[in-house]
């Protein structure tokens, strides 16, 4: 980069911190960083200490969310001011990690990173008490270190992801099968070889221990009660609604699946694991399970289309709505709605054009795309939105191919 270039980047880089400071700072004036999960991992952190224990009212375990991001609000003392910022550097740090990635591919990996930096659905969830922003950097700094056959620190941050949100815990699957086959291919060392097996061990040491936690308490092997819930509600509930043209709310959801299931005589339907019956400590039986992915398999034409319509609800929302709540400011909420626009048609080009591509990826390239398609498919629900597809656009930037 040229003098001359390079001092107008800095200065552009500097404008920019000092406006997304001053963002931070409007944030939390007027109280806007807490949405949805929010509360629940805000209570949840707050009983750490109390109950020493992942709860939400005292006493009761919970099963859904994983425990790293509560940990970390619990660092930070619940405290919005520091939780903000260190989620702005640890957006930051993502950015650099592309950088990093994208150096061994094409010249223009600061600008593309850059680029990730600036992406107003980045910056707005670095700006809310949500676990996305924390989960695409351990993502992205996994993939780093797999680029760099630095396998140990490469499963531990990986490991990380997923007890952040557990739907990572398939980049682990592709890691350990084509890994495997790379390092097989390739001849690698015996002390490579030896490290890339340490990790995936110490990868799930760390994630048994965590199902036999949630063992202990419900009396089943679980890494999350997500699975069940986005089963029943997500998938049969979606397609039933789908297929009587209601809408996907959740009153629809979850009386269209139970109803059927219900239909069907089973029974029992579900189980609880606490006194407590709400949402989070139920648990569907396995004869649920089998009767709803029965249903989708003798309806898989219908589920097809189901998926069509949630992937237009997945790529539908550019966070206009988002950005009006917080800004007030019809314009400006457009504006960033449309830049966002511009993001995701090239994320798809990208995507795409990989796909095409497919022989001239490496090893971490690879990895990065089946866990992008994988993730596509999971996140195809009719509650989808734009927190669903944050992670996904945010791992293509990680796909570029040389010409």
């Amino acid at each position: 980069m040229q003098t001359s270039a390079k001092t107008f980047f800095i200065l552009i880089l500097g404008i920019v911190l000092i406006i997304r400071c001053l963002f931070v700072f409007y944030i939390i004036q007027h109280q806007l960083y807490a949405w949805d999960d929010s509360y629940q991992y805000l209570q949840i952190a707050k009983n750490l200490p109390n109950f020493s224990q992942m709860s939400i009212p005292p006493y009761v375990p919970d099963l859904q969310r994983m425990p790293l991001y509560p940990v970390f609000l619990w660092l930070c003392r619940l405290n919005p001011i520091l939780i903000l910022f260190v989620q702005m550097l640890v957006q930051s740090a993502t950015a650099w990690y592309i950088y990093k990635i994208l150096g061994n591919y094409t010249k223009y990996a600061l600008y593309i990173a850059f680029a990730y930096w600036l992406m107003p659905i980045s910056i707005l969830f670095s700006n809310l008490v949500l676990t996305e922003c924390l989960f695409v950097f351990f993502m992205v700094a996994s993939f780093y270190h797999i680029k760099q056959e630095k396998w140990i620190i490469a499963n531990i941050l990986l490991t990380a992801s997923i007890f952040t949100r557990p739907n990572s815990i398939l980049i682990l699957f592709f890691l350990l099968v084509l890994g495997f086959v790379y390092t097989w291919k390739k001849k690698t060392s015996k002390k490579l070889v030896i490290q890339f097996f340490t990790g995936l061990t110490i990868s799930f040491i760390c994630i048994l221990g965590w199902v036999y936690r949630n063992y202990t308490i419900c009396q089943e092997w679980k890494l999350s009660l997500l699975r069940d819930n986005t089963l029943i509600h997500g998938r049969l509930g979606g397609l039933l609604c789908y297929q009587k043209k209601l809408p996907y709310t959740d009153d629809n959801l979850v009386c269209q699946s139970e109803a059927y299931l219900i239909q069907h005589k089973v029974n029992p339907l579900k189980k609880y694991y606490t006194d407590i019956h709400r949402q989070e400590t139920e648990i569907y039986t396995q004869k649920a399970h089998n009767i709803a992915y029965n249903y989708i398999l003798q309806n898989f034409f219908s589920y097809t289309l189901f998926q069509f319509d949630c992937a237009f609800e997945l790529y539908k929302g550019m966070g206009y709505k988002s950005w009006l709540s917080i800004t007030e400011n019809k314009f400006l909420s457009a504006f960033l709605a449309f830049l966002q626009v511009i993001y995701t048609l090239i994320c798809v080009f990208v995507l795409f054009r990989t796909i095409v591509k497919i022989r001239k990826l490496d090893c971490m390239q690879l990895i990065v795309l089946c866990s992008v398609l994988v993730m596509i498919i999971l996140a195809l629900l009719p509650y989808a939105d734009t927190r669903y597809r944050f992670p996904i656009d945010s791992l293509i930037f990680l796909l570029y191919v040389r010409p």
